[in-house]
C-alpha cells in the first residue's frame, strides 16, 4: 500500500505513462524535489506560476516562449538520441496540465 505524506507526492505520483524526451523524467524528479516540503498552493494558478519559475531556473528557458526546440540540460544523462534533452512543448501540453489537474482535484477534495 502506498502511503503519501505530502501534497507534492499526491500531485507527482504516478509518473506519466509517456514522456516527450529522455530528459523529461529527470526534470519531473527535480520539480518534485524542489516543491517537496513547500506549502500546498491554494490555487492552481499559484502552482502554475511556481512551476514556470522552476522550469526557467532548472532548464534555462521560459516555458511560455512557445519554442518547441528541445533543450539540452547538461546535468541529465546524455545517452541516446534525445538523452539529456527536455521538451518544452511536452511540458506546456502534457506535463504541466497533468500536474495542475491533479492539484485541482486535490484542492477540490480537501475543500
Amino acid at each position: 500500500m502506498l502511503v503519501v505524506s505530502s501534497w507534492v507526492a499526491l500531485v507527482f505520483y504516478p509518473e506519466p505513462d509517456r514522456w516527450g524526451l529522455r530528459g523529461d523524467p529527470y526534470l519531473w524528479a527535480e520539480l518534485h524535489d524542489a516543491l517537496d516540503g513547500s506549502d500546498e498552493p491554494g490555487h492552481v494558478a499559484e502552482f502554475h506560476d511556481a512551476v514556470e519559475r522552476l522550469f526557467q531556473s532548472l532548464v534555462g528557458v521560459d516555458l511560455n516562449s512557445e519554442s518547441n526546440e528541445p533543450v539540452a540540460v547538461d546535468r541529465y544523462p546524455g545517452a541516446g538520441m534525445s538523452g539529456g534533452f527536455v521538451d518544452p512543448r511536452y511540458w506546456r501540453e502534457v506535463g504541466v496540465p497533468l500536474l495542475e489537474s491533479r492539484l485541482d482535484a486535490l484542492i477540490l477534495h480537501s475543500s
